[in-house]
C-alpha cells in the first residue's frame, strides 16, 4: 500500500458552507492546472498482516418431564469461547530530502481530469501510477527514513489479545394451564490477555538530529507491554407468560443482560497524530456493560400466520461504554486531544417496541412471501461524570429506529429486501457541548439474495446500501 504526498503551500482558498456536506471550495485556478506548483513531500508504505481465531465447545443436559411432571423441564450447560486476534503493522514514512526537485509534473498522467464524490469536486492533473513508482526508485538516496513516525504507526498497531469465556446456565420452566414460567441463572467468567507496545518520543531538546529544530518530535524506544483483566458476573432471570385467549398472549420477565467492550478496545494501543495534535488510545481498564431489564409484552395472532406485538421495556444500565475527547495536559503531549472509550457510573433507558409479521399471498406468488416491521421508541437518561450538571442521552441510541423487511422464501430460494432508518444520535461526549459529536438521521436499503444449488451447497449475492445514502454523516456541536 503507497501513499504520497505532493504538497502546494501557501494556498489562499475559501469555502461556501450553505451545503455543509459538500461544501464549495474556491481557489486559484492554477492550482487546479499548474502541476510545477506541487512540490513532493513524503511517501510511505504499509503493510499489514493478522488473524483471528474463534473456538466455541458447549454442552447441554435436558431433562424433560422432571420430577415426574409432565409440563416441567430442567435444563442445564456449560459453554467455553476462546477468541485470539493478532494483528501486525509495519509503516514506513520516508521524507524527500531536496525541496523543489521534485514536482508533480514529472509523473503526470495522460489524461489528469479526475472527479469524485459523483463529479462534484474534480482536478485536472493527477501522477500516473507506473511513473510514481519510477521517479521515486530512480531518486532513491534522496529520501530519509522518518523513524519517529514510522515507528509510532506500526509499534503501536501492532499487537495480540485473548478473551476466553467460561459460562454455566441452569433453567427451570413449568406449564399449568394457561401460565407458564420459566427461571434461570447463569454464571460467566471472562479473562483477557494482551500484548502490545509501549511507543515513546520526545522533544529533540538536544538536537541530536543537528537539523537547528529543538521543539521537533522524535522517537526514543518501543517498550513491550503486557496485561491482563478477569471479571465476573452471574445473571438471574424470570419469565411469566399466560394466553389470554386463542390468539391473544401476554408476557413478563426479568432478565440480567451483559455486553462486553470490543476485546480488541481493552489493548493499551496508542495511535499518535503529532502533526494534527490528536491521541487515540486503547483502555485495558473498561469493564462490560450491565444491564436489568423489565419488560412487559403483548402479542396478538392476526389471521393465518400473522403477529402483532407490543412491548414496554426498561433498561437499568451500570458500566456504559462511551468515546470521550479530553485534552491532555502537562508531558509531551500537552494540549494534544485524545479519544479514548471510557466507563459510566448509570444510565437508564425506557421505551416502546411494536412488530408486526405477516404473510402476503398473491395470485403470482402463492406462499413464501411476507412482510415484518419493527418500531422502536426510547428516551436514554445518562449524567457523564465530567457534565454532572446535564442530563445527556446514551450514545449510540437514537430516539426512534424503524426496520422494514419484505421476504419470499422457497425450498431453494431466500430474497431478502430490507429498510432501516434512524433517528439523529449522539455517538461521542465531549468536555462541552460544543465538543459532542452527534450521528445525522441515517437511511439504509439493502437486498440479500439466496438459492440452494443442492442439499449442501447454497449460492448468495449481496447488495449493500442500495440508495448510495452516507454511511457516517457526522457533525460536531449543536
Amino acid at each position: 500500500n503507497l501513499s504520497v504526498d505532493f504538497v502546494a503551500s501557501d494556498v489562499a482558498m475559501s469555502y461556501d458552507l450553505a451545503d455543509p456536506q459538500f461544501p464549495e471550495i474556491t481557489l486559484a485556478d492554477e492550482y487546479m492546472s499548474d502541476a510545477s506548483l506541487y512540490q513532493f513531500e513524503d511517501y510511505s508504505t504499509r503493510v499489514r498482516v493478522g488473524s483471528e481465531t474463534d473456538q466455541i465447545g458447549s454442552v447441554n443436559v435436558k431433562w424433560k418431564n422432571a420430577f415426574g411432571h409432565e409440563n416441567a423441564l430442567l435444563r442445564f450447560g456449560a459453554k467455553s469461547r476462546v477468541r485470539d486476534r493478532d494483528r501486525g503493522n509495519e509503516v514506513e514514512f520516508w521524507d524527500f530530502g531536496e525541496e523543489g526537485s521534485f514536482t508533480l509534473t514529472e509523473v503526470m498522467a495522460d489524461d489528469g481530469y479526475l472527479p469524485f464524490i459523483e463529479g462534484r469536486y474534480a482536478t485536472n492533473i493527477q501522477a500516473d501510477y507506473a511513473s510514481l513508482r519510477d521517479g521515486i526508485s530512480q531518486k532513491a538516496d534522496l529520501f530519509v527514513y522518518d523513524e519517529r513516525r514510522s515507528r509510532e504507526q506500526s509499534d503501536s498497531s501492532t499487537n495480540d489479545v485473548e478473551e476466553q469465556v467460561d459460562a454455566f446456565y441452569g433453567m427451570a420452566s413449568v406449564e399449568v394451564g394457561k401460565w407458564r414460567g420459566i427461571v434461570g441463572l447463569r454464571s460467566e467468567d471472562t479473562s483477557i490477555s494482551f500484548n502490545a507496545n509501549e511507543v515513546l518520543i520526545d522533544q529533540d531538546r538536544y538536537d541530536a538530529d543537528n537539523d537547528g529544530d529543538v521543539d521537533e518530535f522524535i522517537y526514543l524506544e518501543t517498550r513491550p507491554t503486557y496485561g491482563e483483566n478477569q471479571y465476573g458476573n452471574s445473571f438471574s432471570n424470570a419469565h411469566v407468560r399466560y394466553r389470554w385467549n386463542e390468539r391473544t398472549t401476554v408476557i413478563a420477565s426479568y432478565t440480567n443482560t451483559i455486553d462486553r467492550p470490543n476485546y480488541a478496545e481493552v489493548v493499551p494501543y496508542r495511535r499518535v497524530d503529532v502533526e494534527d495534535r490528536e491521541i487515540e488510545e486503547g483502555n485495558p481498564e473498561l469493564r462490560p456493560t450491565l444491564y436489568t431489564n423489565l419488560d412487559f409484552s403483548v402479542d396478538y395472532k392476526l389471521g393465518e400466520g400473522g403477529m402483532l406485538s407490543f412491548e414496554l421495556f426498561d433498561q437499568a444500565v451500570d458500566d456504559v461504554i462511551f468515546s470521550r475527547e479530553t485534552v491532555v495536559s502537562g508531558g509531551v503531549y500537552d494540549g494534544f486531544e485524545l479519544e479514548r472509550r471510557e466507563n459510566n457510573a448509570s444510565a437508564q433507558i425506557r421505551g416502546l417496541s411494536f412488530t408486526w409479521n405477516q404473510p402476503l399471498y398473491l395470485a403470482m406468488l402463492p406462499g413464501g412471501l411476507s412482510f415484518n416491521a419493527n418500531y422502536v421508541r426510547q428516551d436514554t437518561e445518562l449524567v457523564y461524570p465530567f457534565r454532572p450538571d446535564e442530563v445527556l442521552p446514551v450514545t449510540g441510541r437514537p430516539d426512534s429506529r424503524l426496520k422494514l423487511a419484505l421476504n419470499y422464501q422457497t425450498k431453494k430460494i431466500f430474497a431478502q429486501l430490507k429498510l432501516a432508518t434512524s433517528d439523529e444520535s449522539i455517538y461521542r461526549v465531549g468536555n462541552s457541548p460544543e465538543k459532542d459529536r452527534f450521528r445525522r438521521p441515517r437511511e439504509r436499503m439493502d437486498l440479500s439474495v439466496s438459492y440452494k444449488l443442492q442439499d449442501k451447497t447454497r449460492f448468495y449475492v449481496e447488495w449493500e446500501n442500495l440508495t448510495n445514502a452516507p454511511e457516517l454523516d457526522n457533525y460536531e456541536g449543536e
